[in-house]
């Protein structure tokens, strides 16, 4: 399950928080994700739902993004990152794992912390859409990438994300379908992205930091 959510972390925010692509070539599929990367950015949050398919499994859930801080929430487990603690909740254990993140570890769930290195790795083209749609194919330039190939599916009319699909490099499928994803212009308290130990008073507390 750890797995799967990550992947929503990682690719989810792929398109969210990039930033331009001037190493990419200067084409129309890369000033699409550079428009839908700066309407995004620009925002003082965004809230999305989604539903993640991947191994015959599937979830669905909400995320909520600012900057670099997230939380989000499923049946599963719910977790949250304030940009140096993440703590992430399983009720079926009612254990909350703390956390603070290497690089490594982050990337894991958050793509900013690799999101330097995405511009040089992939090449980008539009592909056939559905009418209202913009599909854009990301092609990894190095056969050791761990995500080979990104499709991201725009809509038009907003150039928002509506759908994600990545392969791995073990040839694994993960399609994220996000049927709701706002910009808000207001801002969020950073609690919203920190643990509230009010709310879980019987959770056990296993701090791995």
């Amino acid at each position: 399950m750890d797995k799967l959510l990550n992947h929503i972390f990682r690719v989810i925010l792929v398109v969210t928080a990039m930033g331009p692509l001037s190493s990419f070539a200067a084409n129309d599929a890369a000033k699409l994700l550079d428009q839908s990367a700066a309407k995004i950015k620009s925002a003082k949050s965004i809230s999305a739902s989604y539903t993640l398919q991947s191994g015959g499994n599937s979830i669905k859930g909400t995320l909520l993004l600012s900057g670099d801080k997230f939380t989000t929430a499923n049946n599963a487990m719910t977790t949250w990152y304030d940009g140096k603690t993440q703590w992430t909740y399983a009720p079926s254990t009612a254990e909350v794992n703390i956390i603070e993140p290497t690089d490594e570890e982050l990337a894991a769930s958050n793509p900013l912390a690799i999101i330097s290195g995405l511009k040089n790795r992939y090449t980008a083209s539009i592909i056939k859409s559905a009418p209202g749609y913009r599909t854009i194919l990301l092609k990894a330039i190095s056969k050791a990438n761990e995500w080979p190939q990104i499709t991201v599916t725009l809509k038009s009319s907003t150039l928002l994300p509506s759908a994600i699909s990545i392969k791995g490099n073990d040839g694994s499928i993960t399609n994220i379908a996000i049927p709701s994803i706002q910009i808000r212009n207001t801002p969020v308290s950073d609690s919203a992205f920190r643990f509230d130990r009010k709310k879980y008073p019987t959770a056990k507390i296993v701090d791995l930091r």
